[in-house]
């Protein structure tokens, strides 16, 4: 992986090389770190099983991790049913560290995936209810839990990379093009006026509208968006 400093310049060329008073080193990698690091993020999330237990006739758990996106499923049974003990004798838990497993990722491990998820849908009837996220992050269980200790345990998705340099170098490019995405549309703003999305003015050009949607669609053609096989909702 190339440093920050020579993708920094990588991505000022590939916007038309435009000074560091037109387009700072600061803003320019905060564009990569941030913004660029983020879209390549969702569309390359880990994945992690997770847990909690149940409180009689409570609907609705604060359980999501904070550095969540989303969870993607949830299920749950009693917990008088000895498959899915405390210690998760079928699945990682936090509590009871695997090294093989516990904090696996949906894309670095997928066969690891598959078998842990094949318990999941070979137990399922034996679920006690299921559940799903609400719009306010919340994860809401169906029916009501009728008691308390119930086990519930949820698959939710997050970040996989903190920072730009240790991303791996088959996502690079896809990782530089959106960035240069980002760049151009800094760049557009702060050299004309832009009018209904579309309509440029001053010195953002029709010329640069055409790269930034050339850079755009390379970069989601080189990493394009991973659809989730898990998730049945």
């Amino acid at each position: 992986m190339a440093s920050l400093v020579d993708l920094t310049a990588q991505i000022r060329i590939l916007v038309g090389s435009p000074s560091t008073t037109e387009l700072p080193d600061a803003t320019l990698q905060s564009l990569l770190t941030v913004e660029a690091l983020e879209w390549l993020n969702r569309r390359r999330p880990s994945k992690t099983l997770a847990s909690f237990t149940t409180v009689n006739e409570q609907q609705d758990y604060d359980a999501k991790p904070a550095a969540a996106y989303r969870v993607t499923e949830v299920f749950w049974m009693g917990g008088g049913y000895d498959l899915f003990s405390p210690s998760m004798r079928f699945l990682p838990s936090s509590m009871d560290v695997d090294d093989r497993i516990a904090g696996f990722s949906a894309v670095d491990n997928p066969a690891l995936v598959q078998v842990v998820y094949k318990h999941v849908e070979q137990y399922k009837r034996n679920f006690a209810g299921q559940g799903w996220e609400t719009e306010n992050g919340l994860i809401r269980l169906e029916p009501r839990p009728g008691e308390t200790g119930d086990y519930v345990y949820f698959f939710y998705t997050h970040p996989r990379w903190a920072v730009v340099t240790t991303v791996p170098a088959e996502y690079v490019e896809g990782l530089k093009k959106m960035a240069a995405v980002r760049c151009l549309d800094f760049l557009f703003i702060k050299r004309g006026t832009v009018r209904a999305g579309k309509q440029f003015v001053g010195g953002g050009g029709a010329n640069e509208d055409v790269v930034r949607k050339r850079y755009l669609e390379e970069a989601e053609s080189a990493i394009p968006a991973v659809a989730n096989p898990f998730h049945h909702g």
